[in-house]
């Protein structure tokens, strides 16, 4: 969860006013007690979640189709090629409709006017961060990224998210990736490793909707790197292997240096 005080009072009173407006078949569907307040909503709404988008062609026909869609500071975020069809559209018609649903357990509609973004703005560096810590060290998004000249855009690839685990666990159910879930109360937030595939489709893509304690899981496995990998005895063989190679080919170590 991305959001601040000032986005969640914002996306709260988007909440309300949309539910004063609501029509009468709306209401006979969805009443007062199903509905989740601003901080719910923004807490259900992280990592990817699928979006059916909705854009309008030059004949005015509605073209729908899945994206994959980001939560971040109380709207959503979606992306495509320029050359696409939809981006087409949107750049000559910008509204557009979007629906996320899971099952029969929640379903978010969205209605409005999308705008075009640089993603490797200095000011979308936090919209970048959240990308990140969903897909990691994901390979094609880590292309993505990159400059012309290879750089990666941003935070040093080998710092690109906060988290030790991001990119590197994966559920044991569907093989997905395990993405970070943030949690707040009162008193303090709460992280949780979750499922990214079942976070998004529900049961019907991933029955596993177990959540790991970030801080937990972390600290075990920083222990077990202490207790088991970084011995004095280990250590002192990576030692004498480096010396070793020193002594074979100390060209090649002095290049290296160099």
């Amino acid at each position: 969860m991305h959001e601040t005080p000032e986005d969640l009072a914002e996306l709260q009173g988007l909440l309300d006013r949309s539910f004063a407006n609501a029509g009468s078949h709306l209401l006979s569907i969805f009443d007062a007690s199903r509905r989740l307040d601003a901080q719910q909503l923004s807490e259900t709404l992280t990592g990817m979640r699928l979006l059916n988008l909705a854009t309008v062609t030059a004949k005015g026909e509605p073209r729908v189709g899945p994206v994959d869609g980001h939560f971040h500071r109380g709207r959503f975020y979606f992306g495509s090629s320029p050359e696409s069809f939809r981006f087409k559209h949107i750049r000559a018609r910008p509204a557009v409709s979007a629906a996320h649903a899971v099952g029969e357990q929640l379903a978010v509609i969205v209605h409005g006017t999308a705008t075009t973004i640089d993603v490797m703005s200095p000011d979308q560096d936090a919209f970048r961060a959240q990308l990140m810590e969903t897909y990691g060290r994901d390979p094609a998004f880590t292309q993505y990224l990159r400059k012309k000249d290879g750089q990666l855009q941003g935070r040093p690839e080998a710092t690109v998210s906060e988290h030790l685990l991001t990119g590197f666990v994966a559920c044991g159910e569907c093989g997905g990736r395990l993405v970070v879930w943030s949690k707040s109360s009162a008193k303090a937030t709460y992280r949780y490793l979750v499922c990214w595939r079942h976070r998004s489709g529900g049961d019907a893509v991933c029955r596993n909707n177990r959540s790991v304690p970030l801080e937990a899981l972390t600290n075990a496995v920083i222990g077990h790197f202490k207790a088991d990998v970084l011995t004095t005895e280990r250590l002192a063989q990576v030692v004498k292997d480096l010396a070793a190679d020193a002594d074979a080919a100390p060209e090649r170590v002095a290049a290296g240096r160099a």
